[in-house]
């Protein structure tokens, strides 16, 4: 029920530390993407009734976000990138999105290897 930041990089802000940070999922951008099962793509969530709650409560206007998926097809998270202004999402971003989701999955959900 909790989403957890991994990891954020701000390029306008590099200095914005917000890894670890912990939100209820359903009042979350993210949490989109985990109840769709599906990338979730905002141009504008002032103006999108899902995401209105959400662009209010933290000043998020625009994203998008690919689901992260363990090896048995569950959403395990998500990849995303967002902005505080109205942004067009082009396809191809949800797709390159996607494939790095996929890639990373594999490299972070990865089993351990047990030592020799």
């Amino acid at each position: 029920p909790l989403l957890r930041c991994a990891w954020l990089h701000d390029r306008e802000n590099p200095t914005l530390q917000l890894s670890g940070a912990l939100d209820a999922l359903e009042h979350t951008y993210c949490g989109l993407v985990a109840a769709d099962g599906a990338p979730v793509a905002v141009r504008d969530g002032v103006t999108e009734a899902r995401a209105r709650a959400i662009a209010v409560r933290h000043g998020v206007r625009s994203y998008l976000g690919v689901p992260i998926r363990g090896a048995d097809g569950c959403v395990r998270g998500t990849l995303c990138h967002f902005d505080g202004r109205p942004r067009l999402v082009p396809p191809d971003e949800a797709r390159v999105l996607a494939w790095v989701a996929t890639a990373y999955a594999g490299l972070l959900l990865a089993e351990p290897t047990p030592p020799a």
